[in-house]
């Protein structure tokens, strides 16, 4: 189990006590593990005990189950608790916006036990009538429960890409003469998943290849997620692949004639007797090909600095010289350290005192490495109305500021916009973070007018975040090309938490990809020296 799994066990665990014991106490601390634990930058469960104390939030009790789980394989307590609700009641605690308390008076005063049966309660306008609910909270519930039931049975790809990477790596060690690809849409690298999609030349039925992998694979991701096999012969599988990675949108775009294509055909082959260029798979979904220099878009070496990133002085896992060093490793010039802002006290934002300390420590820092320097940036809160955390004064000090919202995100579109508009006039803002606030699978994000949005921003020559976190992948990509004709700029910014979560920058250059992002407008790909220049010119 990985740590974003493991995290969300505890978080489910918690509510699971609040609900049924209504030890809001004890519910916390697992909540208070939940938050380091998703973070945290080595699998837990391959730690020792005597190790899992120096995590925050990880005391006595938790950390014998933690060693339980490790022994065991579950949690004994944890899975008493589950098994004595019904199962649509832990779907229930799952919905954003449904708390424990009042799942309980949902559960008990209305009798109803799952997603489903709520919603249609709200449609029938009965849940206002409950004590402490009313029309707003019943139009609020309504919604995020239509998301939560429509997202069911969907995976993000970061979530299930080393299951799938496993599947292809048994099969050739089982079957090395055969021949094995992920195809459909985890090879176009989509950000939300229904299905893995495998093409082989194995000389058997799709039934034998399925128990085969499974018997070999034990991981609840690849129980979940459903997995489509082709199979084909070992001379056509080329041509199979080609057609299987594409949808059918793109196959009818560029007018593509199976029967006119022999069977021995290469995917070059193929893009060569259409006298079409290579189009990368990530762009074989539509006509988004179109008029693209391949060689031009953006590719995850192309990346040369870490925008967006926090530390221990904020509500990051690893210190900032931990931060630097995993930068280096992974081959990048420079890192912008943008942690919270003072009003974002949930994640322990930065006072005036703490800024200083932190700027002194990174001054100490550039010192010490070579070919390599720390960014002293901030990740500013944007306010309710739309002006930024600290004073003009210190905002002036920062070499860059990420403008972000946080806080109060049930917006209509013209609060929305206004407020975003707002921030990004405002001088001091030099990057819009993760404009819609949205999180896959879990939260929609507030709507937004984007060409006012994205003309505010060409207007003030305000950079727009790709926020390369799975989870957010914000901006949609749909956006970029809008972006950049008008002759604006994308980052693709890490919002690292972690040493491990700057390696989520792939993720951003996947969604970046499939938008058709050059290198030329990505700021992320300058070196440290244009970074400098870009920093200096502005």
């Amino acid at each position: 189990m990985d740590n974003k799994s493991l995290a969300k066990d505890l978080q489910l665990y918690g509510k699971l006590i609040e609900l049924l014991e209504s030890d809001g106490f004890k519910a916390r601390s697992y909540t208070t593990a939940y938050r380091s634990i998703r973070n945290w930058p080595e699998p837990v469960l391959n730690i020792d005990v005597s190790e899992m104390y120096s995590i925050p939030g990880v005391g006595k009790g938790i950390a014998s189950e933690l060693k339980e789980l490790q022994v065991n394989g579950e949690i004994a307590a944890f899975e008493k608790l589950k098994a004595s609700v019904p199962k649509g009641i832990v779907e229930m605690l799952q919905v954003k916006g449904l708390g424990p308390k009042k799942v309980k008076v949902i559960w008990e005063e209305m009798e109803i036990e799952s997603p489903g049966s709520l919603l249609y309660a709200c449609q029938e306008n009965r849940l206002q009538e409950l004590k402490g609910f009313g029309l707003k909270t019943q139009k609020n519930i309504q919604q995020q429960l239509e998301y939560f039931i429509a997202s069911k049975g969907k995976f993000l790809y970061a979530r299930v890409e080393a299951v799938a990477e496993k599947i292809i790596e048994v099969l050739e060690e089982l079957y090395p003469d055969e021949l094995h690809a992920l195809c459909g849409a985890f090879r176009r690298k989509e950000e939300v998943l229904e299905e893995i999609e495998l093409l082989s030349s194995f000389d058997g039925r799709e039934e034998g290849l399925l128990e085969i992998i499974s018997n070999e694979i034990i991981d609840d991701r690849f129980e979940q997620l459903p997995l489509k096999i082709n199979l084909c012969e070992p001379e056509e599988f080329e041509k199979r692949f080609f057609e299987l990675t594409a949808t059918s949108n793109f196959l009818e775009d560029i007018r593509y004639d199976s029967s006119s294509i022999e069977e021995e055909a290469t995917e070059h082959g193929i893009f060569q007797s259409m006298n079409l260029p290579w189009i990368d798979a990530e762009l074989r979904f539509d006509e988004h090909w179109r008029g693209k220099e391949m060689q031009e878009l953006i590719g995850q070496s192309d990346i040369k600095g870490v925008i967006h990133a926090h530390s221990t002085y904020s509500d990051g896992v690893n210190t900032l010289k931990q931060m630097a060093e995993h930068s280096i490793e992974l081959g990048y010039e420079y890192l912008l350290i943008t942690d919270h802002s003072q009003s974002a006290f949930y994640a322990n934002g930065l006072k005036e005192n703490d800024l200083r300390q932190q700027w002194d420590e990174i001054d100490s820092l550039n010192e010490y490495f070579d070919d390599f320097k720390i960014f002293k940036g901030i990740e500013s809160d944007i306010l309710n109305d739309g002006s930024l955390d600290y004073s003009k004064e210190i905002l002036e000090e920062f070499d860059v500021v990420i403008s972000s919202i946080h806080s109060n995100l049930k917006m209509d579109k013209d609060k929305a916009t206004t407020r975003i508009i707002k921030a990004i006039e405002q001088p001091e803002t030099r990057i819009i973070g993760h404009l819609t606030g949205r999180l896959l699978l879990s939260r929609e994000g507030y709507p937004l007018d984007f060409k006012k949005v994205i003309d505010a921003c060409i207007a003030n020559n305000v950079v727009i975040e790709l926020n390369a976190n799975p989870q957010r992948l914000d901006i949609d990509q749909k956006y970029i090309l809008e972006i950049m004709e008008k002759g604006g700029m994308v980052s693709i910014n890490p919002d690292a938490h972690s040493t491990q979560g700057i390696e989520d920058i792939k993720y951003g250059v996947f969604s970046a990809k499939r938008g058709g992002l050059v290198i030329s407008r990505c700021l992320s790909a300058f070196s440290r020296s244009e970074f400098e220049e870009w920093i200096k010119n502005n």
